[in-house]
């Protein structure tokens, strides 16, 4: 029993540490939405034909181990191998069949579910939005309502929302856990999925195709509100910023070369970087990885390369544009004036 022990009580503990839970903004489990709940419902499905599978085989395993075990624990010449013979066909014939039950019993929801996922509603109209992946961020685009926005995603509770995914870049893959999902961005094609989301809330997602050292960090959140809500945020996104003067930093750094801020003279064309029209109004900065706080903002601007390894903006503004060519850096006093600023796009 010791001997148990010893070997059971680290198992445990490695458990306890990995923070193992059933629920989290990541987590499959908690299925918010009707796609999520047709893939959580056939791995339910899954687990406990694959559970009822283990304790029948490990049973048996564990009889033949008990009941047919050599005394001392090794085979000798007193205690010979018993009659060897080719088995019984009927038992065979027998697990051959059940088998083919079970596999029938997975295959079945897993069938409807792909179907499912791949048939739009009937009866509703699903609001289409068009999603971009860089590296490594998020762009969504609203064909039919005129709006853009990076890393974080408005939809209406209740209905269907049409999603086309594809890349800029490399390969990607868009996943909103607690909404469903998953689909590869495939450079050259454009692909789509249908998530719909139950109630309000906000739905973190995340890329699950290696895409480069900042893989990890390139996540996005989609926040649900109930349909009058939703129809306010988005005509509030169709608008420009307010007819105030930006810091100087803007130009003077060359920001509006990679991010739009619509409204302002020349605002409207950088696409390299997010949209930061309304990026006050987000509650995530940097691909979805911090909270939009002012801190975290100017963390943020001070170096990125320390939250996201390798992007474009510390790259290829922060080193080759601005240190290199341009021999400027960031002042303290700027950086407060871009957080301040950026803070009140709301």
């Amino acid at each position: 029993m010791n001997r148990w022990i010893k070997y059971w009580q680290p198992m445990l503990a490695a458990l306890a540490v990995s923070g193992c839970s059933l629920s989290g903004p990541q987590s499959t489990l908690d299925a918010d939405g009707p796609v999520a709940r047709i893939q959580y419902e056939t791995f339910l499905v899954t687990l406990w034909v694959s559970v009822a599978i283990f304790a029948v085989v490990g049973g048996m395993f564990l009889y033949c181990l008990v009941n047919f075990r050599a005394p001392g624990g090794e085979v000798s010449r007193d205690y010979p191998l018993p009659d060897q013979g080719h088995g019984n066909p009927l038992l065979e014939i027998g697990v051959i069949f059940v088998s083919i039950l079970l596999v029938g019993i997975v295959a079945v929801p897993a069938v409807y579910g792909v179907l499912y996922a791949g048939t739009l509603p009937e009866g509703q109209k699903p609001l289409r939005i068009n999603v971009t992946g860089y590296q490594w961020w998020w762009k969504f685009e609203y064909p039919e309502l005129g709006v853009v926005t990076g890393n974080e995603a408005g939809i209406p509770v209740g209905r269907p929302v049409e999603f086309h995914v594809q890349t800029s870049d490399v390969l990607h893959s868009f996943w909103i856990p607690r909404l469903g999902g998953k689909m590869d961005l495939t450079p050259g094609q454009d692909d789509w999925l249908w998530l719909q989301a139950d109630k309000p809330g906000v739905y973190w997602g995340q890329c699950t195709e290696f895409c480069g050292e900042s893989h990890a960090f390139m996540r996005m959140r989609v926040v649900a509100l109930e349909p009058e809500a939703f129809d306010k945020w988005a005509a509030h996104q169709k608008e420009g910023v307010a007819n105030t003067k930006p810091p100087a930093a803007i130009n003077k750094f060359q920001c509006l070369a990679c991010h739009a801020l619509r409204g302002l003279p020349g605002g409207e064309t950088g696409n390299r970087g997010p949209d930061l029209t309304h990026v006050g109004s987000r509650t995530s900065i940097a691909a979805g990885i911090k909270e939009n706080t002012p801190g975290n903002l100017k963390a943020w601007i001070h170096n990125p390369n320390d939250l996201k390894p390798g992007n474009i903006m510390y790259k290829q503004g922060y080193i080759d544009m601005w240190q290199n060519l341009m021999h400027v850096q960031l002042t303290d006093a700027e950086e407060n004036e871009l957080v301040d600023y950026l803070t009140s796009l709301k």
